[in-house]
């Protein structure tokens, strides 16, 4: 990484960039249809999937002359994150980045609104910003692309408020949040929650991401100590419940394993990406004694292609919320067997949402719906200081 100008704040390649952008500022009014919705990039065509960046400026707004600049800054940091984080848990990544870059730069998709910035409120704006760059810009999109929409609907403290990321069957993976023109700023060697970057909602603008790629809400650990989780809760109340201020914020080991086998993060398409039924039998709670408090929920799942990992949510009766949801995972053996150790589960009654990754980068248990969405539901009460399943 290069060493920012001490001058400007800035390095030599965002400087540059920054310059690119006022120059697409001129162009804009010289001409009577936006030039800056005509960006070369739209044009390009991946050759793997990749995160879609689209910046989406309404009607009577123009993108701020930095823009390219703070989203390349954002980029960066979500690859060091995202890239960084998995590889922390020893999970592999197929590619040096989530994102098409050109010369080490990403290229978004600049997309003109057709109403003016007071019409764009809902996350049904990502629609319009997606179909407009397939249809009126040239983008052809990849299988497993996940689009990142950023709205930008004025100078702070005009914002866009509403941030989203799901999975749709025309789309796929989708996310939308806010453009802070504050971004072309941010501190990427800063804590993910401090500062300026807790200001602009960086985490949470991260966060919508990782549901595009399918991730649930996921708490952090205590026993870990490294802050908030990227799936977990708001910044604020993260620190209000747990007193931590130090606007650390990680990629948990389950976030780590579901995005590891995704096609952007491997770097390839799969053939097959069918959800594939599970059937799961023999699975009981084994509570662990003395310091390690916890249970270990074990059984064997059957399925067409063997899955790789089990995941277990644990949604216990006290927690703050379902951001706080604790995940686990554990491997799957040849003969279908799995194990995964809860240890930091609390002694009251709850439930527990397993399901399973596959190969060809898929998520579910009843084969019908993705993620947490199609997991199982296991029902468990804490009883004689025992953990143990219930009748669902």
């Amino acid at each position: 990484m290069k060493i920012a100008d001490p001058t400007t704040g800035v390095s030599p390649r965002h400087r540059m960039l920054s310059r690119c952008c006022v120059l697409a500022g001129l162009i804009f009014f010289a001409l009577a249809v936006p030039a800056w919705a005509q960006h070369p990039a739209a044009k390009t065509t991946a050759d793997r999937p990749t995160v879609r960046v689209i910046l989406f400026v309404p009607s009577d707004r123009r993108p701020p002359d930095d823009s390219l600049v703070g989203l390349n800054k954002v980029a960066d940091l979500t690859d060091r994150l995202i890239l960084g984080g998995i590889r922390k848990w020893g999970f592999r990544t197929g590619e040096p980045s989530l994102f098409q870059r050109v010369n080490g730069v990403v290229r978004p998709i600049i997309v003109a609104g057709k109403m003016p910035a007071k019409h764009y409120t809902k996350p049904s704006v990502h629609k319009e910003a997606i179909r407009s760059a397939l249809q009126q810009n040239g983008v052809i999109a990849q299988p497993h692309d996940v689009w990142w929409v950023f709205v930008y609907v004025g100078e702070p403290p005009e914002r866009y408020s509403d941030f989203r990321g799901g999975f749709s069957e025309e789309f796929g993976g989708w996310s939308v949040a806010n453009y802070d023109s504050r971004m072309s700023r941010i501190n990427i060697d800063a804590p993910l929650a401090s500062g300026l970057n807790d200001t602009i909602a960086l985490k949470g603008t991260i966060h919508e991401l990782g549901h595009g790629f399918g991730l649930p809400h996921i708490g952090p650990k205590s026993r870990l100590k490294r802050g908030n989780t990227l799936m977990g809760p708001i910044n604020a109340i993260y620190r209000r419940i747990s007193g931590d201020q130090s606007g650390k914020a990680y990629i948990s080991q389950a976030s780590a394993a579901m995005l590891a086998i995704h096609p952007i993060i491997r770097g390839k398409t799969p053939s097959d990406t069918r959800l594939i039924p599970t059937k799961v039998s023999n699975a009981r709670l084994i509570s662990s004694p003395g310091a390690t408090a916890g249970f270990q929920l074990s059984g064997r799942v059957a399925a067409e292609t063997r899955p790789l990992v089990a995941v277990v949510g644990d949604h216990h009766e006290k927690r703050p919320g379902e951001y706080w949801t604790k995940h686990y995972i554990g491997p799957v053996g040849r003969d279908g067997r799995f194990q995964v150790h809860v240890n930091e589960a609390v002694p009251v009654d709850g439930e527990i949402k397993l399901w399973f990754l596959f190969d060809n980068g898929t998520m579910t248990a009843d084969g019908q719906l993705r993620g947490a969405r199609g997991a199982i539901t296991l029902p468990y009460r804490f009883t004689a200081q025992q953990w143990q399943l219930t009748s669902p």
